[in-house]
């Protein structure tokens, strides 16, 4: 299966779907000069990512991410969290394997199988925000009907895809 995954091709596509204009990460790599010289890096990249995937093993220092505050353009003042947006610097290495291991899910997964309308991962206008909203609706008609409700909300974003950390 690895090797479905990880060939040249989508090595080649993951660096050059990162934008022109793309900082570096905790690593320091900039993706813009793996870009003009991805023909020399793309064999040792391979040979990296097709390890990591088959051991399962996530280096400590790929886990870390520095995350920056930047303030919302048009805000009157900046005194709460929603004056603030985000951006995480993760390393790129794992984002260019989190890109390829999701293209091959859609691709190749995803275009087989029939999600059920409840699944809310890898569906356009779904996400963990609208299966809580669709579980709180489904418990407070249950209350209003004086019925009695159980729900579950499972969150499992990025397990297939992350493993845990390895500590050196």
């Amino acid at each position: 299966m690895v090797p479905r995954i990880i060939t040249y091709g989508t090595v080649e596509w993951a660096i050059s779907s990162f934008s022109l204009r793309k900082n570096p990460g905790t690593d320091g790599i900039f993706p813009p000069l793996l870009q003009e010289v991805r023909e020399i890096f793309i064999p040792y990249l391979i040979r990296i990512l097709r390890a990591r995937m088959a051991t399962g093993y996530v280096p400590a220092l790929w886990c870390q991410a520095k995350v920056v505050f930047i303030p919302t353009p048009g805000r009157i003042s900046y005194c709460g969290p929603r004056d603030f947006r985000t951006i995480s610097f993760k390393w790129f290495l794992l984002k260019t394997m989190e890109r390829m291991v999701e293209k091959f899910l859609r691709g190749e997964i995803l275009a087989l199988l029939l999600l059920h309308p409840n699944q809310h991962a890898y569906q356009s206008g779904k996400s963990v925000g609208t299966a809580l909203h669709q579980l709180v609706v489904r418990v407070e008609k249950a209350l209003d009907q004086q019925e009695i409700a159980l729900g579950v909300l499972l969150d499992i974003e990025g397990r297939l895809t992350k493993p845990p950390c390895v500590q050196h």
